[in-house]
């Protein structure tokens, strides 16, 4: 119960301020990263993928101005935890992040470079 607490509490707000959007996207259960940016075994961390129109709705909420990736050549975003991804202006978006199931802490997400 508690993981889905820790859920509901990171993306209520998201989806009230966007309650026009979809919440698309996927998720998995695993170990945490390592310095490659693939998931260990275990089942230490869940880790969000949310994509298309939240997605983009994410990104472009974000105060900040993109910064340009030189590992991905993408244009993303932070805020919190959580990393958007613009992989095709005006049409290709993705955010992630990972909570850790132990500790309820906000990390990395899939989809990034490290």
């Amino acid at each position: 119960m508690k993981i889905v607490s820790i859920i509901l509490v990171m993306l209520v707000p998201v989806c009230v301020a966007h309650a026009d959007a979809p919440l698309e996207g996927k998720y998995v259960i695993s170990g945490p990263l390592d310095h490659n940016g693939s998931t260990k075994s275990g089942r230490s961390h869940i880790y969000f993928t949310i994509t298309n129109d939240a997605a983009k709705k994410m990104f472009s909420s974000f105060d900040e101005k993109p910064t340009l990736s030189k590992c991905t050549g993408w244009n993303y975003k932070s805020q919190g935890g959580i990393t958007c991804h613009e992989v095709e202006s005006g049409k290709n978006y993705f955010c992630s992040f990972s909570i850790n199931l132990y500790n309820g802490a906000i990390g990395a997400g899939l989809g990034g470079c490290f």
